[in-house]
């Protein structure tokens, strides 16, 4: 396949929004009544009729918003609000170079990289390249429709990232990601897709995840070693533990992992051996009924610490913060058994009140997780011990 071109200026030689919007005409969502391919219909008529690109570009994402909320998610696909996308872009704080999805949904994630490198890094879009790999091919439309009235090409792919990567050979500066979920799904599986999204990162790349609280703390065997194996090879920079109801399309708690190859990396301080653990389960206020958005304010708030925390020139000093924020050393999280809940770590503000049930019941499975853990500890001292003193 060839490099994908980038390019934000529409006078240039990059092939056209219409010749995008022509693409996606051929795609293998077509209108046959079901209301993705009604909706794609509307907005190619829209998209040939509207002289504003930033009308558009408000049209399709209130488009987005309001599909998710009777269509996305009914297979376990979050569609992941705006809020949530600059939270992870903002904390990751990519720079360019060549960036990843391998469930990329609609593209919001890799559509919030390039507003980001709009703001912060504009000279760096000669060099930025977008990967994703999509299995809903409706989604996979709106994700290119998404890049395509942004005057974006990316190179695109539909298919199971997992059982068919059409995508074997890339190697990724960063990684965004928010891999299905459903009520009924394990964190095992959320763990498969860290990993192969790891086997696309660079030496010194990064990786920002959106995951289900379960990732935190389960002690299924499986995913209690895999949250482990991942600590202990040092990859884990920071979680984050997220408000409730930040989903449109699902109910489902989530937090938000970073992981970083090159913990040592010349301009950042060496955190070898740590990791940040962050509390914002408090933040965010209701946009309606039963759902939570997180201000920019907040955003910033997390991404700050974190960047401090990490040494980036310009974040300020870093301070642990009760009930929010506290960087913990390794030993430490192989005392809780590897258990990654923040809030089990970040201790309480003065005065604050008593968790809520849900808070409670996690940080109880936690401790009682370490404690199942010493008493395994201790009944293999207690066999051992047995052995040497028999004849």
């Amino acid at each position: 396949m060839d490099h994908p071109l980038s390019q934000t200026d529409p006078s240039a030689t990059s092939p056209s929004r219409e010749s995008h919007l022509s693409s996606i005409e051929s795609s293998r969502c077509e209108d046959n009544g079901e209301p993705i391919g009604l909706a794609l219909s509307f907005l190619r008529h829209i998209a040939r009729t509207c002289d504003s690109s930033v009308e558009l570009r408000r049209i399709y994402d209130f488009f987005l918003e309001s599909f998710a909320r009777t269509e996305e998610g009914r297979d376990g696909e979050p569609w992941i609000p705006s809020a949530l996308s600059r939270l992870v872009v903002a904390t990751l704080a990519p720079r360019g170079g060549k960036i990843f999805d391998p469930c990329c949904g609609s593209g919001g994630m890799l559509v919030e990289i390039l507003r980001f490198l709009e703001e912060r890094f504009p000279k760096n879009l000669a060099d930025l390249s977008l990967w994703g790999q999509e299995a809903n091919p409706a989604n996979s439309a709106l994700a290119r429709m998404n890049l395509a009235i942004r005057n974006f090409e990316a190179s695109l792919e539909i298919g199971d990232g997992l059982a068919d990567d059409r995508f074997p050979n890339l190697e990724a500066d960063y990684v965004v990601a928010a891999p299905p979920f459903s009520e009924g799904a394990t964190a095992r599986a959320a763990f498969a897709w860290i990993d192969h999204a790891l086997q696309h990162l660079a030496p010194t790349g990064q990786a920002g995840f959106v995951l289900a609280n379960g990732t935190m703390a389960s002690d299924r065997p499986s995913e209690g070693e895999s949250r482990r194996n991942l600590v202990e090879a040092d990859l884990v920079d920071c979680v984050v533990a997220l408000p409730g109801q930040l989903l449109v399309s699902t109910q489902i708690p989530v937090c938000l992992w970073i992981f970083d190859r090159s913990k040592r990396e010349g301009r950042l301080r060496d955190r070898r051996g740590e990791l940040l653990l962050i509390d914002a389960r408090s933040l965010g206020s209701m946009k309606d009924r039963v759902h939570r958005e997180l201000s920019d304010d907040e955003v910033a708030k997390v991404a700050e610490s974190y960047h401090a925390w990490r040494g980036e020139e310009g974040a300020g000093s870093y301070r642990d913060v009760a009930g929010f924020c506290r960087g913990v050393r390794l030993e430490e999280i192989r005392r809780f058994d590897h258990v990654l809940t923040p809030w089990t770590y970040v201790g309480r503000e003065s005065g604050e009140a008593e968790d809520s049930l849900d808070a409670q019941t996690v940080r109880l499975t936690a401790e009682l997780a370490q404690a199942f853990s010493e008493a395994r500890r201790l009944e293999d001292e207690v066999r051992r011990s047995l052995e040497e003193l028999s004849p």
